[in-house]
Order: C-alpha cells, then sequence, then structure tokens
C-alpha cells in the first residue's frame, strides 16, 4: 500500500520498482483498461510497439510471397498476379 501526498505523488515500493525494472528518471505511463489503470515503463512499451512492427513487416513479407510483380505486355504498369492457380468460376 502506498499514501498519496498532498502533491498527488506517491512512492513506489521496492518489489514493484524491482519487477518492473524501474530506476530514477525512468518515464513511465499509465494506460486505463476497463476502468481499471496500469503503469507500464516506457521503454518496455516501446518495445513492444517496435516489436509488433517487426510482426507486421514479417506478415508483408509472407503475404507479398503469394504475389509476384510482372509487367503487363505493351505496358508499362506494373500488375500484381496471385501465383497460385485461379479456379475458374462457373
Amino acid at each position: 500500500m502506498v499514501t498519496v501526498s498532498s502533491k498527488y505523488q506517491i512512492t513506489l515500493p521496492a518489489d514493484i520498482r524491482k519487477k518492473l525494472r524501474i530506476k530514477a528518471g525512468d518515464e513511465v505511463i499509465f494506460i486505463e483498461e476497463n476502468g481499471k489503470f496500469f503503469m507500464v515503463k516506457l521503454d518496455d512499451l516501446m518495445d513492444e510497439v517496435l516489436d509488433s512492427f517487426e510482426d507486421l513487416e514479417e506478415t508483408e513479407q509472407e503475404f507479398r510471397k503469394g504475389f509476384r510483380i510482372y509487367e503487363a505486355p505493351h505496358s508499362k504498369s506494373a500488375l500484381l498476379e496471385k501465383k497460385s492457380v485461379k479456379k475458374e468460376r462457373r
């Protein structure tokens, strides 16, 4: 348990600082989810965001493997054609 000071400040208990790897000068943010607030170290959140971009890039690369780019005959515009054989519509 912590007490809020007259300046609306709190002191983080040592066990919480250790678990969150927070040291003096670190920045934290508060995230609200379903009416509850969570404190997250900004560096950790940024790492998660960067990891999600890497996942997105990997997903994009996998998606593009299913397509190839080619020059259409008598045209300078590039078109996407699905590598897999398209089923004929009946």
